[in-house]
């Protein structure tokens, strides 16, 4: 009788929890591994069932065994749901575990024979397992504390019923206690396994809907995104139209559009590549080029801003800083604009701030970089900048001042992609300042793809002109002489200030181009050597760094011209055409 009643409970516990499991697999969350356990407990109930049936004496053990096999398949399928929040804890030993104990549980009429031995066995198998079940579940306590801890609970519950069963009880006691292990497996099938089966869906479906609502926030963030970074592209070609249509002069406003167009590709194709995931999932896309152009032609972007809102921008880079870098420039030209477009927003009619400085601090072929940022603005308070740099979160009195706040909340994303960390505090100014430091690879000129681009088309004829070449740089030489063989040029190349006044010497020029720091006899040194002897012979100065002029030099001494490179090919040959008297036409 009691082996029936214990068949027919098993039967219709499993048989519930498996009916139960399956709806939720199928109407929820569909989860391949829930169905697998429902499959599994209708199983074991099914196994029980055919035990109730009438049969040989050994049909009912042939049923309990195939129950066992069944259990343990749906183990396998909740410690396989575990393995998908657990992390890195040991799952997959209590999986083992698990089985062993159930293994040896059907095989327990080996062991009776030893009552102690039996009960060491079982005792400590239980043991381990449910330690290491605890260990598993113990990574979802900080989102799940409540669910876990009840699975922890029951689990617990589960191995002090190992223990009981084993234990030698007394036949004199109440009726229920004359066959423990009978009563304890009547509470095993209806507590542990159907409590087991709730806690697991609970955090299969809370895990779910924590991914679902994050890929909802990804998606909101990620057009919060596009429309702001498209929107200062725009912004700037706007400006330098509206310029270059009231006459002004000041600048190459076709070359800026030009610029902000490509820009604005780039970022398009930046943003194309974030659509499938995070923003803060992509990968940093780190390559050499040229430092304080790429310095130049963010502040540049920015007066045209600055004009706007009556604001001056003054640029403060050290003379130190390296020519050439290996950084995430897209990237880092996206920080730059956010936090100068900032400043720029927030202050009216006065003054920003925009400082680079090389701190010492750096391991040896790699440069340390201080970016600041200041403000004459209104600052912000201590207690709100950790807030304000979540997305879509403003600063208190900002109405009327247009803005998604997004800005600070993109720059200390992709600043941790570039392992930097944004700095918010108090202006010398008075305003607020935004500093961050990063460390970068240092790079040569030679690490630079040769790739001087024509830009517009240039109308200019070079036949009859020879333009000398000086740079210590093999390809940078080769690339600029390619171009103005282009044009109709003859060039001659040396590879520093000596070889250059060796080929003076040699055959007359119209025009030299020169690099600025060479080993030997630098451009500065060559400079003055020409003056002394061809004073009226033009010089442009086509380096990396911003002239930096030495101190013994006179002062009246100085380059016809200046252009930084990396410089399109129709800014250097307009340069050209103008100090050799050549008219130029350009399309």
């Amino acid at each position: 009788m009691e082996a029936r009643t214990l068949l027919w409970v098993g039967s219709f516990t499993y048989t519930l929890t498996g009916c139960l499991t399956l709806v939720s697999a199928l109407l929820g969350q569909r989860s391949r591994i829930l169905l697998w356990y429902a499959i599994a407990c209708l199983l074991g109930g099914l196994a029980y069932m055919i035990g109730l049936l009438p049969g040989p004496r050994y049909w009912g053990l042939l049923s309990i065994w195939f129950s066992n096999i069944a259990l343990i398949t749906a183990y396998a399928c909740l410690w396989t749901s575990f393995r998908a929040f657990a992390g890195k804890a040991p799952v997959w030993p209590g999986l083992y575990v698990g089985g062993v104990i159930w293994v040896c549980l059907c095989l327990w009429p080996v062991f009776m024979g030893s009552t102690y031995f039996r009960i060491v066995v079982f005792s400590a198998l239980a043991i381990v397992y449910a330690v290491l079940c605890c260990w598993s579940l113990m990574p979802n306590l900080r989102e799940d504390r409540g669910v876990t801890l009840f699975l922890l609970a029951i689990l617990v519950v589960h191995g002090l019923f190992y223990i009981a069963r084993m234990m030698p009880w007394p036949d004199n006691g109440p009726t229920w206690l004359a066959r423990p292990d009978f009563a304890v497996t009547v509470l095993e099938n209806m507590l542990a396994i159907n409590c087991l089966a709730y806690g697991i869906l609970i955090l299969v479906n809370n895990r779910a809907m924590r991914r679902y609502q994050g890929a909802l926030d990804a998606r909101r963030h990620l057009l919060g995104r596009i429309s702001h970074d498209l929107r200062s592209p725009l912004a700037a070609m706007l400006d330098s139209a509206r310029l270059w249509r009231a006459g002004d002069t000041r600048r190459d406003y076709p070359r800026l559009i030009e610029r902000h167009a490509g820009r604005q590709m780039e970022l398009i194709d930046k943003l194309l590549e974030f659509s499938g995931s995070e923003l803060a999932a992509a990968e940093v896309d780190p390559i050499p080029d040229y430092l304080y152009a790429f310095l130049d032609e963010v502040a540049e972007t920015t007066e045209l801003a600055t004009e706007r809102h009556g604001n001056r921008l003054h640029r403060h880079f050290a003379t130190d800083l390296p020519p050439v870098v290996i950084a995430d420039f897209c990237s880092l030209h996206r920080v730059l604009t956010n936090l100068l477009g900032n400043a720029d927003k927030y202050t009216r009619g006065s003054d920003i701030h925009f400082t680079v400085e090389r701190l010492t601090t750096a391991e040896p072929g790699s440069a340390r970089l201080h970016f600041i940022v200041d403000d004459n603005g209104p600052g912000m308070p201590a207690e709100e900048r950790r807030r304000m740099l979540q997305p879509f979160i403003r600063g208190r009195g900002v109405t009327g001042i247009e803005g998604s706040g997004l800005g600070l909340a993109i720059v200390t994303t992709l600043l941790e992609r570039m392992n930097g960390h944004l700095e918010m505090g108090d202006s010398p100014t008075g305003g607020s300042r935004f500093h961050f430091e990063l460390v970068l690879p240092l790079a040569g000129e030679s690490d630079l793809e040769p790739l001087l681009e024509d830009g517009s088309s240039t109308d200019i004829n070079g036949s009859g002109y020879t333009i000398l070449v000086v740079d210590d740089d093999q390809q940078q030489r080769e690339t600029t002489s390619d171009l103005l063989n282009g044009y109709g040029f003859d060039t001659l190349v040396a590879a520093d200030g000596q070889a250059a006044l060796d080929r003076l010497r040699q055959q007359p020029v119209d025009l030299i181009l020169t690099d600025q720091s060479m080993a030997g006899l630098d451009g500065w040194r060559l400079l003055q050597a020409v003056r002394k002897r061809q004073p009226g012979l033009p010089i442009i100065l086509y380096s990396a760094l911003p002239p930096l002029r030495p101190a013994r030099l006179d002062g009246a001494t100085a380059f016809d011209a200046t252009v930084l490179k990396p410089a399109v090919g129709a800014s250097l040959l307009q340069r050209i055409a103008l100090l050799l008297g050549e008219p130029t036409a350009t399309a």
